[in-house]
């Protein structure tokens, strides 16, 4: 049995969201997105203070060519902070469809692949 007990699989993708506070948008980085949610990419920038578990959301994700390609309603349920990087995970509050999920993923794009190690020299 699995130890990942995500309830719908997760796709990586290339893309930003727009996640609205008040009347300020802020432009930030998609890690990946399944039908019930999306985690966030905060970077290296602090912590915003509105950010907070059960914050209502609305985001819109943006594809590479500042296309809307998603716009979904939500709450953030999960924080996670190092000294380094910042992450947050927003639960949609409906489920998208699994040909919606296809379709943003067609539009946004994949990330390349990681390079292929050949041995212990590297690339």
């Amino acid at each position: 049995m699995s130890a990942d007990r995500r309830a719908h699989p997760r796709y990586e993708l290339l893309a930003q969201i727009t996640v609205r506070h008040g009347s300020i948008d802020h432009v930030l980085e998609v890690i990946n997105l399944s039908r019930g949610g999306a985690l966030v990419d905060l970077g290296r920038e602090p912590r915003p203070p509105w950010l907070s578990i059960e914050r209502e959301v609305s985001a819109r994700m943006i594809d590479g060519d500042g296309h809307a390609v998603l716009e979904v309603h939500g709450r953030v349920v999960r924080i996670a902070e190092t000294l380094h990087h910042r992450t947050f995970a927003i639960q949609f509050d409906e489920l998208i469809d699994d040909d919606r999920v296809h379709a943003v993923l067609a539009r946004a794009g994949r990330p390349p692949p990681l390079p292929v190690r050949d041995g212990p020299e590297g690339i």
